[in-house]
């Protein structure tokens, strides 16, 4: 049986606590702050499944595991297996 070497990578979402994003939970609409986080994507703000695709797109880990580690798995089979660079 060959073994599978497994390498463990640190990810997570970040995300400022802008004036937007207080108002944003303060009216109780969090579910708007993951689009809030794609579109204002400007380096500070990074969902994890975005990172996960930088990540393997950086050869830092393999596709096989991203998409069971991803919380929107359309997005990232999108962006891993549609993308042709």
């Amino acid at each position: 049986m060959d073994k599978e070497k497994i390498l463990v990578v640190e990810d997570d979402e970040i995300i400022k606590a802008s004036t937007a994003t207080r108002n944003t939970i303060r009216e109780r609409k969090t579910y708007q702050i993951i689009n809030s986080i794609q579109t204002g994507s400007s380096g500070d703000k990074m969902t994890l499944d975005t990172s996960l695709v930088n990540l393997v797109k950086n050869n830092k880990i393999s596709k096989e595991g991203v998409i069971f580690c991803s919380n929107n798995k359309a997005y990232v089979g999108k962006s891993l297996f549609s993308d042709k660079t």
